[in-house]
This record gives C-alpha cells, structure tokens and sequence, in this order.
C-alpha cells in the first residue's frame, strides 16, 4: 500500500477508534516513510480527551527518524454540523506541525472522527490533485496517465 490521499490515513486508523457503534478515546499515530508507505500504526493514548496540546511532544518523540518522514494523526472528537472542529484542536494541529518540520517529519493528516462521520484538518482527497501545497511529495500516481483516446485511463 502506499498513502496516496488523506483518505489513506482514515482507512488505517478507523480499526483503532470506531467500536461497537463508537468512538474509542485512543490517540492514534500512523507514520509513512520517504515513499509514503506505511510504517506503523499506533496508539499514542489510551485515554485522549478531545485536547491534542499535552500530547503533542510524545507524538514528535514516537516518530522513528530513520524510517518516518511523513505522519498523520487520528482520535475521536466534535464535529460541528457544518463541518468544521474547535479553534483550539487546529492551533493545537498547527503546534504540532511546526514542531514535527523543525526535527524533518511532516504532518499530512489530522482526523477526527464521530461514531459516523470523520473530517480531516488536512488534505482529504488525492495528495496530487491539491498542486502546489503537496507538490514536493514523492509521486504515488505514476500509473494513473491519460489513454490515447483522451480519457482516463
């Protein structure tokens, strides 16, 4: 498997945090290498209160720097109706971004979930249709060309 969307991240944390029906309180942390192949997946906290701040410095302490260079976190939480999570969780993911680059790793999805419904903080859908903002990951598409009729192929 490589980690091509940020979608990737939610289909290998969801075993850790959806339960009989609902969320767990585990704190999960799913890393890729320097090809975006999946590394590990693991829990950070058993008991994970909906605030991301006293965790941030164990998240960046777990990751393996002679495997990981790309992360991305997992937990249950709040959603609002209109999609989005409190403003604290995001400075809080903004925290741990800016740690995370300062020691050579990057964060490239922070998910919250409900019992029937997740939303990521980060880029959802396939890390090369976002241009720029992901331009310098390696390619995960590279099978993906246009056919010689012009459509997908």
């Amino acid at each position: 498997m490589i980690i091509q969307a940020g979608f990737d991240f939610e289909i290998l944390a969801q075993p850790h945090l959806l339960c009989d029906g609902g969320t767990t309180d585990k704190l999960v942390l799913i890393e890729a290498d320097r090809d975006l192949e999946p590394v590990s997946v693991r829990v950070v906290s058993e008991e994970f209160d909906g605030s991301l701040k006293p965790h941030i410095d164990a998240i960046v302490e777990r990751l393996d720097p002679e495997e990981t260079r790309f992360f991305g976190i997992a937990h249950a939480g709040d959603i609002a109706p209109w999609g989005y999570v409190d403003k604290d969780l995001d400075a809080d993911s903004e925290a741990l971004r800016k740690l995370a680059d300062s020691r050579g790793f990057r964060l490239l999805a922070h998910l919250v979930f409900t019992a029937d419904s997740w939303i990521s903080l980060y880029g959802n859908s396939y890390f090369e249709l976002y241009g720029d903002r992901y331009a310098d990951l390696p390619s995960t598409m590279r099978e993906w060309k246009r056919s010689p009729s012009g459509g997908d192929g």
